[in-house]
């Protein structure tokens, strides 16, 4: 392991794992924790989480190929090829089993990580995401792979801001810090990746198939404005209900706000990830 730099917080270091090199920050002291980021964003999707759970865990937040400083994506851009890549980062770090959180398109990836490699989990944590989406938000993501190819980043911004964001964050006093935070975690690089992720990630992926294949102690966190990846989609997905069934030792949390919670509502995700993963 090499160290490549610092970030605003913890340590930023390069990883040499028998999928190429993979960048992850490291913070905190105690049992080991590792995410998984959601689309477009990279390690600092965690920015807000992170420190507050660094209390209790040392957390290790990766870059998934394509993003920030590590490799090329070379592979498939799908759940079951990214799983691969955090496998090889866990057996790099020698440190398996851990507790992995994986949230949004990071959540699919925990969700195909768990059920191949579960010698490498301890206990897995499954937010903001679902194992199949239905077609309303099959279209959400189409429109927008379309913003970010007419529009530019700063459209593609506005509109997932609008569809992730809770109607009631809108009338926060600190909506605009918690904007910035948002804004930052989309990194030069990051929607080139995007599109792609969309479409590898989402279109056409069925993980129920996985579902009882995943032995680990799991927790789904999910949001009740979440319309992105709704708990509850139409017939055409699979949701909490179902996932609830189907993962053998399997327990849920529905928080208030939206599909950015860990943004939006950091300490009471923090809290819940804290209370299930040390009792």
């Amino acid at each position: 392991m090499s160290e490549a730099s610092n970030t605003a917080y913890g340590k930023q270091r390069l990883v040499g794992t028998s999928r190429g090199s993979i960048a992850l920050r490291v913070t905190g002291n105690g049992p080991k924790l590792l995410q998984i980021h959601g689309v477009g964003t990279g390690h600092r999707n965690f920015d807000l989480l992170t420190p507050l759970l660094a209390r209790q865990f040392e957390v290790i937040d990766i870059d998934l190929p394509g993003y920030g400083d590590s490799s090329p994506a070379e592979h498939d851009r799908d759940p079951v090829s990214y799983a691969a890549d955090t496998a090889a980062v866990i057996k790099a770090l020698d440190c398996g089993p851990v507790h992995v959180h994986g949230t949004s398109m990071g959540g699919r990836i925990a969700m195909a990580l768990a059920a191949e490699y579960p010698a490498l989990i301890q206990r897995l944590i499954i937010s903001l995401a679902i194992a199949r989406l239905d077609r309303a938000a099959l279209v959400m993501r189409q429109t927008w792979i379309t913003a970010a190819r007419k529009g530019g980043a700063d459209a593609f911004l506005e509109l997932v801001m609008l569809q992730g964001f809770s109607r009631a964050f809108w009338d926060r006093d600190d909506k605009n810090e918690v904007i910035g935070a948002f804004e930052r975690s989309f990194q030069p690089g990051s929607l080139q990746s995007f599109g792609k992720d969309v479409k590898g990630t989402s279109q056409g992926v069925d993980l129920s198939s996985v579902l009882p294949n995943i032995t680990a102690e799991t927790l789904l966190i999910g949001a009740d404005e979440d319309i992105m990846n709704p708990v509850n989609p139409s017939a055409s997905g699979v949701g909490f209900e179902q996932m609830l069934d189907l993962i053998p030792v399997a327990e849920c949390r529905v928080l208030t706000g939206g599909h950015f919670l860990l943004y939006e509502q950091p300490a009471p995700v923090a809290h819940e990830m804290g209370e299930y993963l040390l009792r």
